[in-house]
């Protein structure tokens, strides 16, 4: 297939696949952005084409409905002629075909991640059984991969840090549907935790026999609070410290953070969930003493007007200078307590509002002064 026209993809998604016992299990996240700026928390990508399949997907928006219409419509053709359920592989083929299609009329950019598409499609049937495909775009080249053989498929921005988690597992077989559920889950929050185009709400999903069920929904803050001593095992968080700031104010692009540290001292830096009036934003480091530097180069700084502001008990209020303007936020080294009582918040409600400064009401779990 050669491209003719060049095109902007979004970056972002997590989303993962494997095989076990009881069926497939599927996880996605919900996270969209566009460029440095994350659109959406909530977007549903798991798509349900049949009673029997069901896919996840990677890419641009439209691409994503469009082929899932496509899809839909070529199986419902497929089993109206054939008076049965159609195949996952006809399914995955179709896909196949749309995606050809779609980018026909565009031309091969040197930078890879310009063209960069995929869909993650798993189902039953009675006479195949369980099967699983992927389908990819990657530059100039269009292909439909048979995940049967593999242990494992994963697409998507945060797809090395989610591999960290599903290589070190050999055989998923064995698993309980509550146990790859879980697995799963860790392997999606692995990518959120680093990939800041990956986020949002984590959904887990298996696909039997029957159908599919959702097995698990949780923001990744949640996530986080639950594994919180995953790194124990991973050594992959030496320190992390939160930032809350009014949601009544744009959230703050990672790169913008990203001068809190040394260049190999911050690993990431990004919004990890809305609760109540607050953006948090998840900072980690490569050491305590990089985190201790960064966290005295916030701190030192006091907002115009702090008066105004309330008080939160073991939270330090201080000031960011993002681009031209001055953001009050609040910060402290993450714990378990601390992240279980951000989760006790309800979520933020959705505002288009400019940032004003105002005295926000907030739960006796954060102690205000």
């Amino acid at each position: 297939m050669r491209l003719r026209k060049p095109i902007k993809l979004e970056k972002g998604t997590i989303t993962l696949a494997f095989p076990f016992k009881e069926g497939i299990m599927i996880g996605v996240d919900s996270r969209i952005t566009r460029k440095q700026t994350i659109v959406s928390d909530k977007k549903q990508k798991f798509f349900e084409i049949s009673s029997n399949i069901f896919c996840t997907m990677m890419g641009r928006v439209h691409v994503w409905e469009n082929m899932a219409l496509y899809v839909q419509q070529k199986v419902k053709s497929e089993e109206r002629l054939r008076c049965a359920p159609a195949t996952v592989s006809y399914a995955a083929e179709k896909a196949l075909e749309h995606l050809e299609y779609e980018f026909s009329d565009y031309e091969y950019m040197e930078d890879e991640e310009e063209l960069i598409f995929g869909t993650i499609i798993a189902g039953w049937q009675k006479t195949t059984g369980f099967e699983l495909y992927s389908v990819n775009l990657d530059g100039n080249r269009a292909w439909k991969t048979d995940c049967k053989s593999l242990s494992s498929t994963i697409l998507g921005s945060g797809a090395k840090y989610a591999g960290r988690v599903m290589d070190s597992v050999n055989n998923f077989y064995d698993m309980s549907s509550e146990g790859a559920a879980d697995f799963a889950l860790k392997a999606l929050f692995m990518a959120t935790f680093y990939d800041k185009w990956c986020g949002g709400t984590l959904h887990v999903y298996h696909v039997h026999e029957n159908g599919y069920q959702e097995k698990r929904s949780l923001d990744a803050l949640e996530v986080y609070s639950r594994y919180y001593n995953i790194y124990d095992l991973y050594t992959y968080e030496p320190m992390t410290f939160l930032l809350l700031y009014s949601t009544d104010y744009q959230p703050i692009a990672g790169d913008d953070l990203i001068n809190l540290g040394s260049d190999e001292g911050l690993v990431a830096a990004h919004l990890v969930a809305k609760k109540r009036d607050f953006n948090i934003h998840r900072l980690v480091f490569n050491s305590e003493n990089e985190a201790s530097t960064a966290y005295e180069a916030i701190a030192k700084v006091e907002p115009r007007g702090a008066s105004r502001f309330p008080r939160l008990q073991n939270f330090r209020l201080c000031e960011l200078k993002i681009k031209s303007k001055r953001v009050p936020v609040y910060v402290q080294k993450s714990s378990s307590e601390l992240l279980q009582s951000i989760c006790e918040l309800p979520p933020a409600p959705e505002t288009n509002q400019c940032w004003l400064p105002r005295i926000i009401r907030l739960p006796s779990c954060f102690g205000c002064a």
